[in-house]
């Protein structure tokens, strides 16, 4: 629900929630981001909490198919509800993690419960990297989780900054390390 907040949407009378509920269609949830893209963003209060279910999602994503190059599904780390229900829904998942132990044993996690419902998983990308000696490499990273990885971001206060601001730092901060990452 924070991806809202960070590209500068503003409270939103119809959200994610309600297209799974059946209170809205898709289409009354997607909006303009200046940028040239649609977002549909999930409501931030915790009495909209659902649990979604895939075959939902399924059928939400597939309406805008006809429309739209690309749908992508920013979901929650880790394997819960929203993140498996998303797995489920996908045709093709790019795993975003961190270079430590913890973010990509769950990165493992989620590379298998693709496999376990057909996801292709294309590769994955190394995100927030301090070139610290504490960091695994991207071969490490690479061999453990059996995929490529596609690409490497670093940390760059740049994208803290963007998030502040309300929009992507790829617009805010096109030459910042990240964006050209």
């Amino acid at each position: 629900p924070n991806l809202g907040i960070h590209l500068g949407i503003p409270l939103y009378p119809k959200s994610l929630q309600d297209v799974m509920s059946g209170r809205a269609s898709v289409r009354e949830v997607l909006y303009q981001h200046s940028d040239g893209f649609q977002v549909i963003p999930a409501d931030l209060s915790a009495d909209k909490a659902i649990t979604p279910q895939s075959h939902k999602m399924v059928a939400s994503l597939f309406r805008l198919l006809g429309e739209s190059e690309y749908v992508l599904v920013d979901t929650a780390a880790g394997l819960g509800n929203e993140a498996m229900a998303s797995v489920r829904a996908a045709d093709e998942l790019l795993v975003v993690t961190n270079p430590d132990l913890s973010s990509i044993t769950d990165a493992l996690k989620l590379v298998k419960a693709a496999g376990d419902h057909r996801t292709e998983v294309i590769g994955a990308v190394i995100n927030r990297v301090k070139g610290e000696d504490s960091e695994l490499t991207r071969d490490v990273i690479e061999g453990f989780l059996g995929v490529p990885v596609l690409g490497v971001v670093s940390e760059d206060p740049n994208v803290r900054k963007a998030t502040a601001e309300k929009s992507p730092v790829v617009s805010r901060y096109p030459r910042s390390l990240a964006s050209q990452q």
